[in-house]
């Protein structure tokens, strides 16, 4: 998919979060952008409890990752009230499992 777009111009907009908090997934007006759902991308890829970090992927829920922290005997605090709701693309910056 991506290659096609490049190669046609296309620019891609990632939509993965759905928290409609910044409004990041809104393609521009004139219609030469395309919407990438990052929902299928749903893995917890690894956790570190010794280093206080975890790898997941875009489209993973912020619940999951809240489940694999747990799992790990680690916290991963939630800034939004619905954490099964919201996307792990949501999060916009690094946030160590504490």
């Amino acid at each position: 998919m991506l290659a096609i777009c490049h190669e046609l111009g296309v620019g891609v907009v990632p939509h993965g979060g759905n928290t409609s908090y910044c409004g990041g997934a809104t393609p521009h007006e004139n219609g030469d952008e395309i919407v990438l759902s990052l929902r299928r991308m749903n893995r917890v890829r690894e956790v570190e409890p010794d280093n206080f970090s975890m790898v997941v992927e875009a489209g993973c829920l912020l619940a999951e990752v809240q489940a694999a922290a747990e799992a790990a005997d680690r916290l991963f605090p939630s800034p939004w009230g619905r954490p099964a709701a919201v996307r792990s693309a949501a999060i916009s910056r690094p946030t160590p499992a504490a």
